[in-house]
């Protein structure tokens, strides 16, 4: 089973940095998921929260500063004892530039009513124009509508659908966009009928689910099939998971 870092090592290191993304690293992780949003002035930034306040300490929302002020901001804030240097919120190009060792990234596309979708994809269109560029990516979102959208405009980025309930109906949307991954909340696998398994074992979707923190939880998903397991704790997870290469899409 492969091994994603959820948000880098959120429970190791701050979250969607590259100080979390290196933490995965040397804890043997080459998979992990992030978040992305934009900034002001379009640029895509590593963050999960609309808001600066939970992980920066700041009364901002990212799409109203520009990136620029980002490499004085320190995120590390969500993760209480965290004693390491300050971590600024990274833009995309720069985090995917720290970690060249990644195999698969995992980019979570947040959305909300302030969320241009038009704007997001195009910045996606720009940074990954080929499908050489774009080949350690795969963009996944709740939002289907963003997901239509990059499978409209931008068909050579690799594509999934985020859901918490409802995995078949989920897996559907996923084939009707010609996804090529289907993130499940992790219990949704475990408390899946046969005949739902089944299903997404045919679908040939790769099924990755989060957030894996026990082992107890790992051991389920191992037994349900499920192709991939996002954790926080990759320290903790990465020694008990057998390797196997990943299914091609």
């Amino acid at each position: 089973m492969l091994v994603f870092g959820h948000r880098g090592a959120a429970g190791e290191a701050p979250e969607n940095t590259v100080a979390g993304v290196r933490r995965a690293i040397e804890a043997g992780v080459t998979r992990i998921e992030i978040d992305l949003r934009l900034s002001a002035d379009r640029q895509l930034v590593v963050l999960h929260d609309r808001s600066l306040w939970r992980t920066a300490a700041r009364k901002v929302n990212i799409d109203e500063i520009h990136s620029r002020e980002l490499a004085s901001t320190d995120a590390s804030h969500a993760l209480p004892g965290w004693h390491g240097e300050a971590c600024p919120v990274p833009l995309l190009q720069d985090l995917l530039a720290s970690a060249p060792e990644l195999e698969t990234v995992q980019l979570e596309l947040k959305s909300d009513a302030s969320t241009d979708v038009d704007a997001l994809v195009g910045a996606l269109q720009d940074l990954f124009p080929t499908a050489r560029s774009a080949r350690k990516v795969v963009t996944t979102s709740f939002d289907s509508e963003i997901i239509a959208e990059l499978a409209k405009h931008a068909p050579h980025i690799r594509r999934g659908i985020v859901a918490k309930r409802d995995p078949i109906a989920a897996m559907h949307t996923a084939l009707e966009l010609d996804c090529d991954y289907l993130c499940l909340m992790h219990k949704l696998m475990p408390r899946a009928t046969r005949e739902i398994l089944e299903s997404l074992q045919q679908s040939q979707l790769h099924i990755s689910c989060w957030t894996v923190n026990k082992v107890a939880d790992l051991a389920a998903q191992q037994r349900a099939g499920t192709h991939s397991v996002i954790t926080d704790l990759p320290g903790t997870l990465v020694p008990l998971c057998k390797k196997q290469p990943e299914r091609s899409q």
